[in-house]
Parts: structure tokens; C-alpha cells; sequence
């Protein structure tokens, strides 16, 4: 049981509290120190690197069994933003794929989605300086490591709530 009040942010309707922090197994640390090594100085680059730097300060170390609902790279991610609808899409490290459903760890959406939990949310960077919330539906690893991207998960139906100000 939960310690945390049902008023409570954090505390989800089915009474289970939604993990904030995100986790990252040895492997995706690897991927990350090796691109933030070879990160050039053009702005969304900065940013980018600025996210993937507090992720792994701030994420949890976990071992590669213990990843298998989180949002790490060569995984299926079902994701929604604010004011759209479910999509779907791989993970990737590097680039040479034009896939509409390649998100590169290089981008704001890949390096804020990276260590996700599914039913996390988190605030996505725009390349304006404007922010919209990203939600992170399900995840899923490739059991060959690198997914097809013919195949994945399907979107879970999830609502975004607005907060009123």
C-alpha cells in the first residue's frame, strides 16, 4: 500500500504511485556518455545534451532485467504529446534511418523519453524555448536488441489532464 494521500500528485487513480525518477541500465549510460562525447556546440545540441547530462546524474541504476517497461534504446515506445494523439516509434542511437518511427536518443524527444517509465510524463523541450508534456504510454525491449521497425507495441489509450492555472 501506498503511503502517499489519494490527493496526492503522484498517486494515480489505480492507487500505485507513477515513478518520477527515470532508470537507466549500463548499456544506455554507455550510449549517452559516448554521444554527449561527440555532441557539437549548434543550440539543439546543447539542449539535447543538457537533458541526457541531468538523466544521468538524476536516474536510478538498474540491471538489464529490470528494464524491460522503460523507455531505452533499440525499444519500442508508444508516447503521446499534449494535444495529440498515441505514437509509436523505436529508440535509436545513431543515425542512418529516415523511418517516420525512428526517434534518434540525439533529439529533445529521444533524450527526454530515454529512462521513461510508462504513465511518466515530463516536460518536452521545444527547439522555441516553449514546453508541451510528453507522457510516455508503454515500452518495450526488442528481444533481438535492435528493433524492427515493422513491429511494436500498440498505443495504450491515455489521457493527458491539463492542470488549470
Amino acid at each position: 500500500m501506498s503511503s502517499l494521500p489519494p490527493s496526492h500528485p503522484h498517486r494515480p487513480q489505480g492507487g500505485t504511485p507513477i515513478p518520477q525518477i527515470p532508470r537507466l541500465g549500463a548499456a544506455d549510460r554507455a550510449l549517452i556518455r559516448t554521444l554527449l562525447r561527440h555532441c557539437d556546440g549548434a543550440p539543439p545540441a546543447r539542449q539535447v545534451a543538457g537533458i541526457l547530462r541531468d538523466k544521468l546524474r538524476i536516474a536510478e541504476h538498474a540491471e538489464e532485467h529490470e528494464l524491460d517497461s522503460t523507455a531505452r534504446v533499440n525499444g519500442w515506445v508508444s508516447y503521446m504529446i499534449a494535444g495529440g494523439g498515441a505514437r509509436r516509434g523505436v529508440l535509436r542511437h545513431g543515425g542512418g534511418l529516415s523511418d517516420s518511427r525512428t526517434i534518434p536518443l540525439a533529439s529533445l524527444l529521444g533524450a527526454t523519453l530515454i529512462g521513461m517509465h510508462p504513465r511518466q510524463r515530463a516536460s518536452l523541450p521545444r527547439p522555441d524555448g516553449s514546453t508541451v508534456t510528453l507522457a510516455l504510454l508503454k515500452a518495450a525491449p526488442h528481444p533481438e536488441g535492435v528493433a524492427p521497425l515493422d513491429q511494436g507495441p500498440a498505443p495504450t489509450r491515455f489521457h493527458i489532464r491539463r492542470k488549470l492555472s
